[in-house]
């Protein structure tokens, strides 16, 4: 019976597993939280062909810097220590001790799961999908999200313990919140 409940549950619009990521220019406010460690800060995101997320505190000060191009994704951190990685996830993991699910906020920004895996739409608006479940807030004028809450609170270990066998998973959530969609 459980099954067949689950099976009826819609599943969001999907996404070409090569499709490229939508253009968009935001300011805001990013916090995420392993249950242990929090991590908050502004964000000024440009999102394109060539894309950059600008961390600051909430004075401007820099924490750092993710530049996204054809050669790679690359951290700067305030410090001038440098981090590329294959993956957005694994950089941040690696630059800021979290591993945030940046290369799925541009889809989920939009109201869609990211390419390459299946997403099941719930009752509220929001979905799941690669063990986070993505819930949205507030929209502006436009439809667009002003708020997204995503939590993973399973499949998250190995992205949170660096990939070490047996190691424990707390629940880590991210929350977006969208002072200003800018035009691209």
């Amino acid at each position: 019976m459980l099954l067949s409940a689950c099976a009826g549950l819609p599943r969001t619009a999907s996404v070409a597993a090569d499709a490229a990521p939508p253009n968009f220019s935001l300011n805001g406010r990013l916090v995420a939280s392993d249950g242990s460690r929090r991590f908050s800060a502004t964000l000024r995101w440009s999102q394109g062909q060539v894309s950059r997320i600008l961390l600051t505190t909430p004075l401007g000060q820099a924490v750092a810097a993710i530049d996204v191009d054809a050669a790679g994704a690359r951290l700067t951190a305030a410090d001038g220590r440098s981090y590329t990685a294959g993956s957005l996830s694994e950089l941040a993991r690696r630059g800021l001790g979290l591993s945030l699910p940046l290369e799925h906020l541009p889809w989920w920004m939009t109201g869609q799961g990211a390419p390459g895996s299946p997403s099941v739409a719930d009752a509220d608006g929001g979905f799941s999908q690669h063990g986070w479940t993505v819930r949205y807030g507030e929209r502006d004028a436009r439809g667009r999200p002003l708020r997204i809450d995503a939590e993973c609170s399973s499949g998250c270990s190995d992205a949170q313990a660096g990939s070490q066998p047996g190691a424990r998973s707390s629940p880590l959530s991210v929350r977006l919140i969208i002072d200003q969609w800018l035009e691209p």
